[in-house]
């Protein structure tokens, strides 16, 4: 079945009945059509050119694209898929007032990234199921303008609102160095 429409039965059958319980998703990570349309997508990513602690790019990976493939399917089905420890680097920030602030990155490798993804394809359509309509955050064709523009035009037309939330928890993820 195309990635397409198996998304589109996975969100319809989330958004038909909000208790559905999903199983076997797990055979559908593994599946040729699934893990070539993750890599697709981590190939057209910029970041696809970085390395992880491998020091494999997508270009080295591709250079073996149907062997690669066959291979990372073939541990993901048998259950011998084990993620790498991802690459830490640094990027300098600016923050207001020209203050430099150095942001810790962490990068996998691109097995890791095909994983990722694919397994963000799998769940995204069940989950959005759940979520608020107004919810703006990370979610697929939303961003901040979107959710900005969703609060003016409550503001300005007199409607009522209940409450706004934004958050950003500083260095969450960093780790103690």
């Amino acid at each position: 079945m195309d990635v397409g429409e198996m998304q589109k039965k996975l969100s319809r059958w989330a958004e038909q009945d909000g208790s559905q319980r999903f199983y076997d998703l797990f055979d559908l990570l593994h599946q040729e059509d699934w893990i070539r349309t993750a890599q697709g997508h981590v190939t057209q990513n910029v970041g696809s050119r970085t390395a992880g602690c491998d020091g494999v790019t997508m270009r080295g990976f591709g250079e073996d694209l149907e062997g690669n493939l066959w291979r990372l399917r073939k541990t993901l089905k048998e259950g011998r898929f084990e993620p790498h420890p991802v690459r830490r680097t640094y990027i300098q920030e600016v923050k207001p007032g020209d203050r430099i602030k150095m942001r810790p990155l962490g990068i996998p490798d691109i097995q890791d990234r095909i994983v990722q993804e694919a397994l963000r394809m799998i769940l995204e359509p069940i989950w959005e199921a759940d979520f608020s309509r107004h919810s703006y955050g990370f979610r697929p064709n939303r961003s901040t303008k979107d959710a900005v523009a969703y609060i003016g035009s409550r503001l300005t037309k007199g409607k009522s609102y209940g409450w706004i939330v934004e958050g950003d928890i500083q260095s969450f993820f960093d780790y103690a160095s």
